[in-house]
């Protein structure tokens, strides 16, 4: 499901650049060392799970994606989600220091590596994440 879902992914953050959206597109692999402990404090067990982050202080809110997993639908989504869940636990970062986010390389997906990483996306506006 991740493979098929990545053209489009990968499309979905070209237009939200394009538009000059505030909300970012990114990635987070959970399989990774860094990645694993992060999704587990998302709820993150199926894949893909896509959410939209937001940050409040040194807390994450976010809401959960629900729609079918068309362009329209989740270019939507990206486009109109301002808010967190308030009916969600917002998940609590354990961070010392704030390192840059990571480069987007050729891609306009922004790969989350690290909970700093994360932090410093965050910083620059909500992100919706593909986990």
């Amino acid at each position: 499901h991740c493979k098929k879902l990545a053209p489009t992914w990968e499309k979905m953050a070209e237009l939200a650049e394009k538009d000059g959206l505030k909300n970012q597109v990114a990635e987070l692999d959970c399989t990774t060392n860094a990645g694993k402990p992060m999704c587990a404090q998302f709820g993150v067990s199926g894949f893909p799970k896509m959410k939209m982050l937001f940050a409040d202080g040194d807390s994450v809110g976010h809401v959960e994606f629900a729609g079918s997993r068309t362009m329209d639908q989740m270019f939507s989504f990206l486009k109109n989600t301002d808010k967190p869940d308030p009916t969600k636990d917002k998940v609590k970062l354990q961070l010392r220091k704030v390192a840059p986010p990571p480069s987007s390389g050729p891609s306009n997906v922004k790969a989350i590596e690290s909970a700093s990483g994360l932090q410093g996306l965050l910083e620059k506006g909500p992100l919706f994440v593909k986990f």
